[in-house]
């Protein structure tokens, strides 16, 4: 009992903080994930997870249909009404063009993955095992060496290799 009464404070709690975020996001669309975390006073590590949830997708959907419902009936005055000041309209559409983009934002984030790749490259012990490799060919007999040689000039050509002047 103890622990359903926990995880439905942690959900309200969280729902109330989507409810926030959604609030940030509309009111200043401007703000990146890491302010309005600091906003709200949680981490953006803690804002993602919430705002994942189904709750909060969900929230976010039908704030961007409204949100692009009501572009699309401006849109349609603007080319169709008489506007009494056609500067204050362009100007109000872009705001609200603004907090579509940022809602569509959060719901369709892109994914961005930095990997490290940690390579130990001996480069001048390649440089030495091909020098011993050209050696050992070039004191073979004329015959097994156009062997070799061809066989190379093959791989290259599947592997899809660049020609170079090997041996």
């Amino acid at each position: 009992m103890e622990q359903t009464t926990e995880l439905g404070t942690r959900e309200s709690k969280n729902i109330a903080l989507v409810n926030q975020a959604v609030e940030l996001i509309t009111s200043a669309p401007n703000l990146s994930n890491a302010e309005i975390a600091q906003q709200l006073g949680i981490s953006r590590t803690h804002l993602a997870n919430i705002m994942k949830a189904e709750y909060a997708q969900e929230y976010l959907k039908r704030e961007l249909n409204e949100r692009k419902t009501r572009i699309d009936t401006w849109i349609q005055e603007l080319y169709t009404g008489l506007p009494i000041n056609p500067s204050n309209q362009r100007f109000a559409l872009k705001i609200e063009s603004d907090l579509a983009k940022a809602l569509a934002d959060k719901i369709y984030p892109n994914k961005t993955q930095t990997t490290n790749i940690n390579l130990n490259i001996d480069i001048q012990q390649i440089q030495e095992d091909n020098e011993i490799l050209k050696e050992a060919v070039s004191r073979l007999p004329p015959t097994i060496k156009q062997l070799i040689l061809n066989n190379i000039t093959q791989i290259r050509h599947e592997w899809r290799l660049p020609p170079t002047d090997t041996v």
